[in-house]
């Protein structure tokens, strides 16, 4: 058990000022920080070991040996040199543009520093330029889109594209002009094999979504578009999964653990009778029926093609 010393007004004091920077990075400080704040470098040892600081990167600590996402995503970038931001899938991740893949963090600094466990660091020359998102510095949305895109390209990038399109953090111009602002990125030609407008009609929201859109991209239909809004009669509007304007057809791709209840039974039919009205049909397919050798010819005949 440790014992608690009362504090002299100098402690005291420090431990405002200490108490006062973890509130503006999140909760964690950085060992240069403390030193400013009038502790030694024996006070933090000392501290370390009577367990009320806590390491948890680097020349990194907190007041707490729990911390938040946000606070451990602060310390990456604190224990790395300055000039230091979240970027690619970190920063894809706090801009909601696409998850991020692995327990890796990333950074990208204009010191020297290198990647350790946890923490992916990548060397800029030039200072980019970063937002603030939930009180860290962040990336750019057109730079995140480049550093993705020498990861991933094809489909993948393109829910990307698609993603970063619906938050509304660029434009199809944007995304277009993204390769003209950093010449010579690894990144610029997957992203300009990416059409931003097409992108933006083919946006999934769920696994199911994404393999019915495999699935429908070899099947050689007439055009469609993902998460498109229409109307029932009832002036009610309506998300569909997959829209065939020019037939009037939807497709509703039906999770099992999202419509076990009677009343989400009710509610859909409720909504397909609403649409219906209005001269538009909806064919509903869960997972096993999308994979069944029916599903095909049946969306054809809907299709009338």
């Amino acid at each position: 058990m440790s014992i608690v010393l009362p504090l002299t007004n100098q402690d005291a004091h420090t431990q405002a000022r200490i108490v006062a920077i973890c509130r503006r990075q999140r909760g964690v400080i950085h060992h240069e920080q403390l030193v400013a704040a009038g502790l030694g470098p024996s006070g933090i040892t000392h501290r370390v070991r009577a367990l009320t600081l806590f390491e948890v990167a680097p020349r990194v600590y907190s007041l707490s040996p729990v911390i938040t996402d946000d606070a451990l995503r602060a310390a990456m970038v604190l224990s790395v040199p300055r000039r230091t931001i979240l970027s690619h899938w970190s920063a894809a991740e706090l801009l909601e543009m696409a998850d991020r893949p692995s327990a890796f963090h990333h950074v990208t600094t204009m010191g020297h520093a290198r990647s350790r466990p946890g923490l992916v660091v990548h060397r800029t020359r030039i200072e980019l330029p970063a937002r603030r998102v939930r009180g860290l510095p962040v990336t750019e949305p057109d730079r995140v889109l480049l550093d993705l895109a020498a990861d991933v390209r094809g489909r993948p990038l393109e829910r990307i594209v698609a993603e970063t399109l619906f938050r509304r953090l660029l434009t199809e111009e944007d995304v277009r002009a993204a390769t003209h602002a950093y010449p010579g990125h690894p990144g610029a030609r997957n992203l300009t094999l990416i059409d931003p407008d097409a992108a933006r009609n083919r946006r999934t929201e769920s696994p199911l979504e994404e393999e019915a859109l495999t699935k429908l991209d070899t099947l050689g239909l007439p055009p469609f578009v993902c998460q498109y809004d229409v109307f029932g009669q009832s002036g009610r509007r309506y998300r569909a999964d997959f829209f065939w304007r020019d037939y009037g057809v939807l497709l509703e791709t039906d999770g099992r653990s999202a419509h076990q209840r009677r009343e989400d039974f009710e509610k859909d039919r409720d909504r397909d009778n609403d649409l219906l009205a209005v001269g538009l049909r909806t064919m509903r397919v869960t997972r096993r029926q999308l994979r069944a050798r029916t599903f095909a010819p049946q969306l054809r005949a809907t299709l009338g093609v």
